[in-house]
Parts: C-alpha cells; sequence; structure tokens
C-alpha cells in the first residue's frame, strides 16, 4: 500500500504579467482563415450566365475537398457548414 507524503506544500505559482497571461489565453481561441483571390477560378465548376431562381449552384471538387474538414473540426451539419464558408468569404468580400 502506497503512503502519501501530505507535509510538503504544493508550490505557488504566482502571475506577474497579467496582460501577457490574457493575450496567451485570447491567442489559444484564435483561428485564422486565409483566403486568396485566386480561389474564385477553382471554386465554382461552372460560373453560370445567367442564374436562375431555385437553380442550384454547382460546386468543383477542390472546393468540396477544403469544405469537409470543416464539420469535422467544429460538428457543423451540412447547412451550418455551408453558412460557415459563405460567412468566410463574406468576410474576405468575395461573393458567388
Amino acid at each position: 500500500m502506497l503512503k502519501y507524503n501530505y507535509s510538503t506544500k504544493p508550490s505557488n505559482y504566482r502571475l506577474r504579467n497579467w496582460s501577457k497571461y490574457n493575450n496567451a489565453l485570447k491567442n489559444r481561441g484564435k483561428i485564422v482563415f486565409m483566403i486568396t483571390r485566386d480561389i474564385e477560378d477553382i471554386w465554382l465548376a461552372v460560373k453560370p450566365d445567367k442564374k436562375l431562381p431555385g437553380s442550384p449552384v454547382v460546386f468543383a471538387n477542390k472546393a468540396i475537398e477544403i469544405s469537409l474538414p470543416i464539420p469535422e473540426l467544429f460538428h457543423l451539419p451540412l447547412r451550418q457548414t455551408e453558412g460557415f464558408v459563405e460567412g468566410l468569404f463574406m468576410n474576405n468580400n468575395m461573393l458567388f
């Protein structure tokens, strides 16, 4: 049977630089997505001349491959993933 030594006190860690600690906590949750302008050429498989209301958008295989890890990472269903990717493009002033 193991005996524990309770006579030693745990060392106290004193935080002295709160601004650095606060920035480290904020940066821990930061996610950066870098989208280049040339993605517009490969994102849509067919660029329609005139889009009819209700017609589906045809995405290229590369666009689907790029979007596949997002639902696994953030636990999102398909529609929410589509909205997430659309929001990324809206933040970068690129609309499809």
